[in-house]
């Protein structure tokens, strides 16, 4: 049997985010097609990472990078927020890695309730898989 590898989609975002919105990642060339990238076999995912330039984030204000598989948000572990103090970045092993098939869609996208004020720019995003 083939041995898992570990790897990396990967997701951003340059613009200021500093509204109430949900912001699609775009992928590695820049591309905002909706749905990430086409899995071409069976995975998991098993870790997201985000950095970005955090300007001010007010304490009632958030920005939670949420995973998406196949136009869907999987829900609770499956994400990272960032909030104040944070200094732009968080991450998350997920203990109970999510799987996808082969011809499933992953993407990434960024809730932000932005009541305090404050933005998100310059965002780097990883997601880990294993395939």
């Amino acid at each position: 049997s083939d041995a898992l590898t570990r790897s990396y989609l990967h997701y951003g975002h340059d613009a200021s985010i500093s509204t109430d919105t949900t912001t699609e990642m775009k992928t590695i060339d820049g591309a905002a097609n909706g749905e990430g990238y086409l899995m071409p076999r069976a995975g998991k995912i098993t870790a997201l990472s985000v950095q970005g330039d955090d300007t001010s984030i007010g304490s009632a204000s958030s920005f939670t990078f949420q995973v998406f598989k196949n136009s869907s948000y999987l829900n609770s572990p499956y994400f990272v927020s960032i909030e104040q103090s944070e200094n732009g970045g968080d991450s998350k092993i997920f203990s109970t890695p999510a799987t996808f098939a082969a011809g499933d869609r992953l993407t990434v996208k960024c809730a932000s309730v932005v009541d305090t004020g404050g933005e998100l720019s310059n965002i780097a995003v990883l997601l880990e898989i294993l395939t």
